[in-house]
């Protein structure tokens, strides 16, 4: 799950520092998050020995990073990180064994082959972005010319605060292309922030938002919070809180609609479970916030939204019901009017991350990751072997009897590790279902020398993508 983790029933994990640094979360946060014991990775209460994993880690971080580029292939160097993929990583709770791991990975990537005919496409460094994380891009204004970038900024020393810069940050003006445009910290201090995301107007006005929650102890029920700033008169404006409801709120996204209205989703807190809010935005202010998980007693995040010809709007979000993952969408009409939620997938797999957009003519789109275990619930594989092959057993090499059970390990034996695939599937999506349409998304080139995944697009007749990756691959 996107920057903070949760458990089946709400809580948010790992959301204070800890002594023993005993986390118990995944990996959804950055290198700033307080969520990991303090402030940040360079400033939270880590002993000697903790600070030098750290730094071994941020080196083999850099190494990985330069290989990307490189057009290396790190598949054997991530498979010895975390053989095992549905079991959580240890690398950054230790457990004594960073340096040896490290060590290991490092004479793996050493001889890391290249993935032929990849190369990094060339990309601008966005000026003031040199500790950046979750980058969000916007482009609206009745031209389309208003273009706004926003991404977090870890300060050494200090934490997080949120930037953003105005003009298309990969483009320089003719005649500045030596001079670069400096952003505004939009921020009056630093926070732990949370996945800003940024939208423009009809009438070209740059907005983002971003959830966060104030350094050190908070009031009771107090916690994260969704601020927003606009680009109005040549200045940003101050942060206003604009999530309503209990703390944690954060998550949000935002949709420019065509009347210049602008509509704000979060994900919060409602009767001891999150839930998706709404908020709508027009020339007169910020308008009521609206629960558009009415009547949906799941615990659900990862909110989305997309904005509908006339006013409407489409709501998506992830949700844990029956012990399954699962994908809806709901719209509202130009009224305010909540129609029933659909469910885009059925439950059988772990459908998370939703996205929604809508075509020139009205059509509603979702994408969203799937993972498929196979296996009985979700928990893998079960194999039979013959009692001979098995260690101690009443038939085994030793004669003695026993349980059968092999010696203990630091991963699940490869002849347990479950059947994992992952991929991306996008759906249309009609009043009372979807519609998947005919063709393969993204399909496996068999020329290219690992799983590359060519660039796609839909269209009436069926899924279309170029002969060449993008990659580089023929």
């Amino acid at each position: 799950m996107r920057d903070h983790d949760h458990d089946h029933q709400g809580n948010v994990l790992g959301t204070g520092p800890d002594e023993d640094h005993g986390h118990g979360h995944g990996h959804g946060h950055g290198h700033g998050h307080p969520m990991c014991g303090g402030l940040d990775h360079h400033t939270g209460d880590y002993t000697p020995q903790q600070r030098a994993d750290l730094d071994l880690v941020l080196g083999l971080n850099d190494r990985l990073a330069t290989a990307v580029d490189q057009g290396r292939d790190l598949t054997d160097v991530l498979d010895l990180l975390d053989p095992d993929p549905l079991r959580y990583m240890w690398v950054d709770e230790g457990k004594g064994r960073v340096a040896d791991t490290v060590t290991a990975a490092n004479r793996v990537l050493a001889h890391a082959p290249a993935l032929d005919g990849h190369h990094r496409v060339t990309a601008a460094p966005v000026p003031g972005s040199t500790q950046a994380s979750r980058p969000a891009l916007a482009r609206g204004g009745r031209d389309g010319s208003v273009h706004v970038t926003a991404w977090i900024e870890w300060v050494p020393g200090e934490g997080e605060v949120v930037r953003a810069l105005l003009g298309d940050a990969a483009v320089q003006p003719e005649g500045q292309e030596g001079e670069h445009q400096e952003p505004d910290t939009l921020t009056p201090g630093v926070a732990d922030v949370v996945r800003p995301r940024a939208a423009v107007t009809a009438d070209g006005t740059p907005w983002v938002v971003w959830g966060s929650r104030p350094i050190g102890p908070t009031e009771p029920g107090g916690g994260a919070l969704v601020l927003a700033s606009a680009h109005v008169d040549g200045a940003w404006t101050a942060p206003e809180v604009v999530s309503l409801g209990d703390a944690p709120a954060f998550n949000a996204e935002l949709a420019a609609h065509d009347d210049g209205s602008l509509e704000l989703v979060w994900q919060g807190r409602v009767e001891g479970r999150f839930g998706v809010h709404a908020r709508r935005r027009t020339a007169a202010g910020w308008g009521p916030a609206t629960l558009v998980t009415e009547g949906v007693e799941a615990n659900v995040w990862d909110p989305t939204v997309a904005a509908l010809p006339g006013g409407a709007a489409a709501y998506a979000w992830s949700e844990y019901r029956d012990a399954t993952y699962r994908v809806v969408v709901r719209r509202r009409d130009a009224h305010g009017a909540l129609a029933d939620p659909v469910e885009v997938t059925a439950g059988r797999d772990y459908a998370l991350h939703p996205s929604l957009a809508a075509t020139t003519d009205g059509q509603l789109w979702c994408a969203f990751d799937v993972i498929t275990v196979v296996g009985h619930g979700g928990s893998g594989p079960t194999r039979l072997q013959p009692a001979s092959a098995l260690t101690g057993g009443p038939d085994g090499p030793d004669g003695a009897g026993g349980s059968g059970a092999g010696e203990a390990g630091e991963a699940v034996p490869p002849e347990l590790l479950p059947e994992v695939s992952a991929s991306l599937r996008v759906v249309a999506v009609e009043e009372d279902g979807v519609r998947t349409p005919p063709g393969e998304l993204a399909p496996v080139s068999t020329s290219c020398p690992r799983r590359c995944r060519s660039w796609s697009r839909p269209t009436t007749a069926g899924w279309w993508w170029p002969t060449g990756c993008t990659d580089g691959c023929r």
